[in-house]
C-alpha cells in the first residue's frame, strides 16, 4: 500500500464516471476554466472539450484509469483526429505511474503524428496538485477520498474546504431549520444541517463541531428560548467564533425565530447584526441570503431538480441550437363567406356517407352550413334547392352560433371530409378515420422528411403480441382546430391507432392498451414527426400546400409545421444508452398478458411515447 493516502485512493480507483468528475474538477482548478464534461460511451473520442481562455487554444481531454496508459493515449487520440475534432492540445489524464523519459516519449509522438501539443498528467502529478493547490476538490470526491484514509462526520468528508452553510439548532427548533436548510439549498448553496445529517452513533457535539472547523464558510445559529438554554449550542457557536477569528472574519449569522432573553447568549453571538425570522420567514430568509451573497459563499445555479440531477451520471443537454417541430399547420387562407344551403331531401342527424363527401354543420332537416360548396354526388343524392352566402365576420353570429366557433368547426370538417374523400374509412363506433388495409401499395407511405431526406412508413402493419396472438393496426389522422389571436388558425394533427383483430373486427377493449404500449414502445418524437408529416403531404397531393375547394371557396392548409430555434438540444448519445438500460431492464420482466387495469375506448392514441403535439 502508498504511504500517500491520495495517490493509494487514486490506485484504486475504477469507476470512470467518478474518474472523470474528480479530473474535470482537478483540471478547472488548473488552468483550464470552463471545462465542459462531454463524457460517455458515445463521445467520438472526448472526454470533455475546452476552450482555452488563455491563449486561445482547444484542448481535447481524455482520462484513463487503465494501467496500459500510452496504448489508451494512442487509441483516444486517434478518435480525436478520425473524427475531425479540432484540437492543438490534447490533455491526457490517467492515474497511472511513468518515468520522465516516458512522458517525452509521449510527447514527441503525439506532436509527430499528429501536430498538437500533450499536456500528460500522471498520478504524483494529480495527487501533487490535490495536495496543494486542489486540496479542496478532495471534500467534494467522498466517494474516492473516504474512510479511513479521510475521515467524515455526518455525512461530510472533513478534507479542508469552506463551502457549507451549517446550520446548528436544537431538538425544539428542528421543523424551522429544515425548512431553512431546503430553501437554501433550492438557491444553490451546499447546505449541513444537524437535523438532516446522518448523525446516529457519533457524538453530536463533536461531529458538528468538525463540520464547522473543516467545511463551513457559514455558519446559521438557530436562536429561541430553548438554545438560549442550551450549553452545547453555546460551546458550537463559541468554536464557530474561533474559526472566524483565524481567518479574520466573521462566519456566524445569528437566526433568531422567537423572542428570548438575549442576555442568555454569549457576547459574540450579540454583538453580530441577526437575521431576524420572528415576524417573517420570507423577511428572515431574504436577510440570510443577502448576508450570503455578500460573502461570496460557493454556490451553484438555482437548481429545483437537484434531486433529480444526482442519479443523473451524465448532462442530457448540450448548449447547441436545435429546430423544434411541432404538429400545428398555419392555416393560409379560409373562405370569406359561409354557405348556407337548401336540400331537396332530408338528412339525417347520423347519416355519415354525406360527411364522408363534404365538410358541414348540420343546421336542420334540409339546411346545411359549410365553406366549400356541394360536392356532386351531394347534389345527385339529396338535390340543392338555393344556396345563400353569408359573409363570415370577425365577430357576430350565423345561424345562432358565434363566428369564432363556426369557423373552426367547418375548417376540421373540411379537412376531415378531405381524408375521407380520400378513400380513408370511418369506423362506425368510435368515428376514427383509418387508413384500410390496401389503399397504398405496400401498405406505405412516402414522405418528404425535414432534413430533405425522402423515407416512408407503413400505415398498415400486423404485430405478434408476446404471447403469440396476433392483431392489426392502422393509422388514423384525428383533426382539430385551434386559434390564436395574434397567429390566426391552426390546424392540429395528431395520430391515433385503429386497433383490430387480423379479420377486420374489433379488438378487445382489455387488450388495446398493451397492444398499444408494445407497439409504440420506441416511437419517439422522431417517428411522430415523421408520420404527422406524411399526413399532410398526403392531403396535399405533391402540391407545396393542402388546397380543398376552389377559388373563392378555398381552404389552403401549409404542410410544413410550425417551428422554432431551442437553444439547446438533448444530447442523443446520452439518450442512447439510458434507452438501452431501459429495454434491459424492462427485457426482464414478465408480464401476464391482459392484465392491463386501463379503462381505454377503442383505438386511443398511443401515450407510451411522446406523439409530437
Amino acid at each position: 500500500m502508498s504511504a500517500d493516502p491520495v495517490v493509494y485512493c487514486l490506485q484504486e480507483l475504477t469507476d470512470y464516471v467518478q474518474l472523470e468528475r474528480l479530473c474535470a474538477d482537478i483540471m478547472n482548478m488548473s488552468g483550464y476554466a470552463g471545462i465542459e464534461p462531454i463524457g460517455g460511451a458515445k463521445d467520438k473520442g472526448r472526454d470533455a472539450l475546452h476552450r482555452a481562455v488563455v491563449d486561445g487554444k482547444t484542448s481535447i481531454f481524455a482520462f484513463s484509469a487503465r494501467e496500459d496508459w500510452r496504448k489508451k493515449l494512442e487509441s483516444d487520440a486517434a478518435k480525436v483526429k478520425d473524427h475531425g475534432h479540432a484540437c492543438d492540445r490534447f490533455v491526457f489524464v490517467c492515474t497511472s505511474p511513468f518515468t520522465a523519459n516516458e512522458r517525452d516519449k509521449a510527447c514527441d509522438f503525439v506532436k509527430a503524428q499528429f501536430g498538437w501539443d500533450l499536456d500528460l498528467y500522471g498520478i504524483e502529478r494529480l495527487a501533487m496538485l490535490l495536495r496543494t493547490t486542489c486540496e479542496r476538490v478532495v471534500a467534494n470526491h467522498q466517494g474516492i477520498f473516504s474512510p479511513p484514509w479521510f475521515p467524515s462526520a455526518g455525512g461530510l468528508s472533513l478534507a479542508l474546504s469552506n463551502d457549507h452553510v451549517v446550520i446548528d439548532h436544537v431538538d425544539d427548533d428542528t421543523p424551522f431549520a429544515q425548512w431553512l436548510a431546503r430553501r437554501l439549498l433550492l438557491e444553490g448553496y451546499r447546505v449541513w444541517c444537524r437535523g438532516l445529517a446522518p448523525l446516529a452513533g457519533t457524538s453530536v457535539a463533536d461531529s458538528v463541531r468538525e463540520v464547522i472547523r473543516q467545511r463551513a464558510h457559514r455558519v446559521i445559529t438557530v436562536l429561541s428560548p430553548a438554545a438560549a438554554r442550551d450549553a452545547n449550542i453555546s460551546a458550537r457557536r463559541t468554536t464557530a467564533h474561533e474559526v472566524g477569528r483565524l481567518r479574520k472574519e466573521a462566519i456566524v449569522i445569528p437566526a433568531y425565530i422567537k423572542d428570548f432573553n438575549i442576555d442568555g447568549i454569549d457576547a459574540d453571538t450579540k454583538a453580530l447584526a441577526p437575521a431576524d425570522f420572528r415576524g417573517s420567514w420570507a423577511a428572515g430568509l431574504r436577510t440570510v441570503l443577502a448576508s450570503l451573497a455578500a460573502s461570496a459563499c460557493p454556490r451553484a445555479e438555482k437548481a429545483s431538480g437537484a434531486a433529480a440531477a444526482s442519479y443523473m451520471t451524465e448532462s442530457l443537454v448540450v448548449m447547441e441550437p436545435e429546430p423544434l417541430y411541432s404538429n400545428a399547420f398555419r392555416i393560409q387562407r379560409i373562405p370569406e363567406e359561409f354557405l348556407v344551403t337548401e336540400l331537396d331531401k332530408d338528412v339525417p342527424t347520423d347519416f355519415r356517407d354525406l360527411e364522408q363527401a363534404w365538410g358541414y354543420r348540420y343546421l336542420g332537416p334540409k339546411r346545411v352550413i359549410s365553406f366549400l360548396p356541394a360536392p356532386r354526388e351531394v347534389r345527385q343524392a339529396f338535390g340543392v334547392s338555393t344556396v345563400k352566402h353569408v359573409p363570415r365576420e370577425r365577430d357576430g353570429s350565423v345561424e345562432g352560433v358565434r363566428v369564432f366557433d363556426l369557423t373552426k368547426e367547418l375548417l376540421r370538417a373540411t379537412v376531415q371530409a378531405a381524408f375521407l374523400q380520400r378513400k380513408l374509412r370511418c369506423c362506425r363506433e368510435n368515428g376514427d378515420i383509418y387508413f384500410p388495409q390496401g389503399l397504398l401499395g405496400n401498405e406505405a407511405l412516402s414522405v418528404n422528411a425535414v432534413d430533405g431526406d425522402k423515407t416512408w412508413f407503413s400505415v398498415v402493419g400486423e404485430r405478434t403480441y408476446r404471447n403469440g396472438s396476433k392483431f392489426r393496426y392502422h393509422l388514423a389522422p384525428v383533426v382539430s382546430v385551434k386559434s390564436r389571436p395574434q397567429a390566426g388558425p391552426e390546424l392540429l394533427l395528431r395520430i391515433r391507432l385503429h386497433l383490430t383483430e387480423l379479420d377486420g373486427s374489433k379488438l378487445d377493449t382489455k387488450k388495446i392498451p398493451s397492444r398499444r404500449k408494445a407497439l409504440c414502445a420506441n416511437w419517439w418524437n422522431d417517428k411522430w414527426l415523421i408520420r404527422t408529416l406524411g399526413m399532410m403531404q398526403f392531403l396535399a397531393d405533391g402540391g407545396e400546400s393542402v388546397v380543398l375547394g376552389e377559388h373563392p371557396n378555398q381552404v389552403v392548409i401549409d404542410t410544413w409545421p410550425r417551428a422554432w430555434q431551442a437553444p439547446a438540444r438533448l444530447k442523443e448519445e446520452a439518450i442512447d444508452v439510458a434507452t438501452a438500460e431501459l429495454q434491459e431492464e424492462q427485457s426482464d420482466r414478465h408480464d401476464d398478458d391482459d392484465d392491463d387495469d386501463v379503462d381505454s375506448s377503442y383505438g386511443t392514441s398511443s401515450t407510451s411515447q411522446a406523439s409530437g403535439s
